[in-house]
């Protein structure tokens, strides 16, 4: 663990001592907020078309903040975190490799998971900063009408997982390249793969359609947003993590034979 949290602090330092952190943090924000914007001024103008019109009163009741607000900002937050989490894990070891700083690494009394583990839990602190940064958008949805506590954990809980299992392809990509431009460019292409591989369910048909959904990221985030907690959902981005970091142990591993 001293080893884990020794990686953990020069990582967060790093992060924090440039502009990327701020950089990303800023615009994640600022998207996350245009997005909620969008949905709130939209489901403001529908309330109040619906409640001008006393022969849709019934539909005024059955209106929910968590439906027509929070679950479309929560895919749309996922396409934000899809777009910056390369740009956050790109630079975490082809920076390493680059600066010529891999070697001294490898050899140091640090196990691979240890050197894994402390640059994941670096990068995920930085992402769980953005989402807790983003809870004042929760809070003023709040402040205005009364939404269901399920959909708002869930929902919270289903993008902390989705972060996590873009974190853990990020961390791979960059392994495999001194250039952390190409780096992001590999890990935003991963992302994307899996991410559209949803639409292509609804074109196939038996086993082929079942296997695409299984595999798609968006589709298991389907439940989270309507306040359910499955199982298989939440095992889907864990071991989806697991495979990105075991990958990324590998690829290390590799690493000290190419230098």
């Amino acid at each position: 663990m001293r080893n884990i949290w020794s990686i953990f602090k020069k990582e967060i330092i790093s992060f924090f001592s440039s502009p990327i952190a701020y950089m990303l943090i800023t615009v994640y924000l600022v998207l996350a907020g245009y997005f909620f914007y969008l949905g709130f001024v939209r489901f403001a103008n529908y309330v109040n078309a619906v409640a001008s019109n006393p022969q849709y009163a019934q539909q005024l009741a059955q209106l929910s903040l968590a439906d027509h607000v929070l679950r479309p900002l929560s895919y749309n937050i996922c396409i934000v975190v899809l777009l910056l989490i390369p740009m956050l894990t790109m630079r975490l070891y082809s920076e390493e490799n680059k600066m010529g700083t891999m070697e001294l690494l490898l050899t140091s009394p640090i196990s691979y998971m240890e050197i894994v583990l402390g640059k994941f839990l670096a990068s995920l602190f930085v992402y769980a900063v953005m989402m807790v940064f983003s809870a004042v958008y929760l809070g003023i949805i709040m402040s205005y009408g009364k939404i269901e506590n399920g959909p708002v954990i869930t929902s919270y809980l289903g993008l902390f997982l989705v972060g996590m299992s873009f974190l853990s392809v990020g961390n791979f990509t960059s392994t495999l390249t001194k250039n952390q431009v190409v780096a992001a460019v590999l890990g935003f292409g991963i992302l994307l793969l899996f991410w559209v591989l949803g639409w292509g369910a609804a074109n196939a048909e038996g086993r082929i359609a079942g296997l695409l959904a299984s595999l798609s990221i968006t589709d298991h985030f389907d439940s989270f947003s309507k306040g359910v907690l499955a199982m298989k959902d939440v095992m889907y981005y864990l071991s989806f993590t697991f495979i990105g970091l075991f990958l990324t142990k590998i690829s290390l591993e590799s690493t000290k034979w190419r230098l």
